[in-house]
């Protein structure tokens, strides 16, 4: 697929939280700790905080604060079966895809709306059973 290397890397890591293997667009690197989304949204971790100094720069408390802060692996909530996706908003057994809502087996698009059974999307709505289609809506069965 073309257009895949120019969305983003995608990394294998920990999860900074429970040691789980996680796939996310945050490298081991990060000056944040990472948290699989599941953990992320529970209340089962500590938030933290920091006094602000007012007489002290801003933007350095903030980056401060903001190494201390965890990020969710993934964006997105209401998905079954979607561990390689990011940015997916009630979706079904979607894989390596980025910035959908209400896909089911979609494959390889990228910022689809309601596409199903299909594969290497970008910019479809209303599809299904389609191919490597660019800014199309209401298709089904089409290719290129």
């Amino acid at each position: 697929m073309a257009f895949w290397p120019s969305i983003g890397k995608w990394y294998k890591r920990k999860c900074d939280f429970s040691g789980e293997t996680i796939v996310t667009n945050y490298p081991n690197s990060s000056d944040f700790p990472v948290y699989k989304s599941h953990y992320f949204e529970s209340d089962d971790w500590e938030r933290k905080s920091l006094e602000i100094d007012f007489q002290s720069p801003f933007f350095p408390q903030l980056k401060s604060l903001q190494s201390l802060i965890p990020r969710p692996h993934m964006l997105g909530i209401n998905n079954k079966n979607c561990d390689y996706c990011d940015d997916a908003w009630s979706c079904k057994s979607c894989y390596l895809s980025i910035s959908m809502l209400e896909c089911e087996n979609l494959f390889y698009s990228y910022r689809n709306i309601r596409c199903n059974n299909s594969s290497d999307l970008v910019f479809c709505f209303d599809s299904d059973q389609c191919y490597h289609l660019v800014n199309s809506t209401n298709c089904f069965k089409i290719k290129y």
